[in-house]
């Protein structure tokens, strides 16, 4: 999944103007000068969020989910696997617009 995610966000991202870091584990940061960074926000979480799922198997595909057991040891039921995007926008002189 994580692996996924990298290569979706290599894809999003325009080298001459954007970057692309991994934070760790499955957080990454993007930092978009590209006009069109919110399209791009939307076409990583689409295809991720479909190309995701086809790592599930069938039967985790049809309930939804998988059910395992928490980092608690409580067997618990987890939703398949989907990308959300936090920004936070900064536009000169008109300071920080949160988004999400």
């Amino acid at each position: 999944m994580i692996r996924l995610l990298a290569r979706l966000a290599m894809e999003q991202c325009d080298p001459q103007r954007d970057f692309l870091g991994h934070v760790g584990g499955d957080d990454f940061m993007l930092l978009f000068q590209s006009p069109d960074w919110l399209q791009r926000c939307e076409q990583a979480v689409m295809e991720f969020n479909e190309r995701a799922l086809a790592l599930f198997d069938e039967d985790a595909q049809a309930q939804g989910g998988i059910h395992a057991e928490d980092r608690q040891g409580i067997r618990r039921f987890f939703p398949c696997t989907r990308l959300s995007i936090g920004v936070v926008e900064v536009l000169p002189g008109r300071g920080v617009i949160l988004h999400g």
